[in-house]
């Protein structure tokens, strides 16, 4: 992977590298309902791959083969879903759905109520060898795991927890 400043440099990092596979280019088109605005979009509403390609997986899965930020191989294409090799497993990564919810306080009821106002439907992930890491939430390395049972050493900035340091009073004599 490649780490960049900007979303820019990663996709044209990605389109290159995508250029130079051999094979057939399959593009995914995903699709927003309500009011789900394009800057909240978690990927690009259009994904070219191709068997080969490297991703970075961008959604938790239910059932907990891989977390947000794992990297995989593209190993097959078809025309709803993509599967992808994690450690010499394949995975099927179909699409999925984002929820855009508003919060209301019922004064009547006396509690916040919640209201599905938007959704994004698509594969979840992005193209994987260049990646903008400035933005995206990614995987949790506090406990230093990348992906189920493996360890990583990288760690971002934003995701590190720092303990509070408590330091003794001064007292004024």
């Amino acid at each position: 992977m490649i780490l960049t400043t900007t979303n820019s440099l990663a996709n044209a990092i990605n389109q290159d590298r995508l250029a130079k596979l051999p094979g057939k280019e399959m593009v995914y088109e995903a699709t927003a309902t309500g009011k789900f605005e394009e800057s909240a979009y978690p990927t690009d509403t259009s994904l070219r791959l191709k068997k080969g390609a490297q991703v970075i997986l961008i959604k938790n899965d239910p059932e907990k083969q891989w977390v947000n930020g794992t990297l995989a191989k593209v190993i097959a294409l078809s025309g709803d879903s993509v599967v992808v090799d994690i450690n010499g497993r394949a995975c099927d990564v179909p699409i999925v759905k984002w929820q855009k919810i508003e919060y209301n306080y019922n004064e009547d009821e006396d509690k916040i109520e919640d209201e599905i106002v938007g959704a994004f439907f698509a594969i979840s992930h992005k193209a994987g060898l260049g990646h903008n890491d400035t933005q995206e939430p990614g995987p949790d390395f506090r406990q230093g795991n990348n992906r189920p049972g493996q360890r990583s050493l990288y760690s971002r900035p934003a995701l590190c927890r720092v303990k509070p340091v408590h330091l003794p009073r001064r007292h004024k004599a």
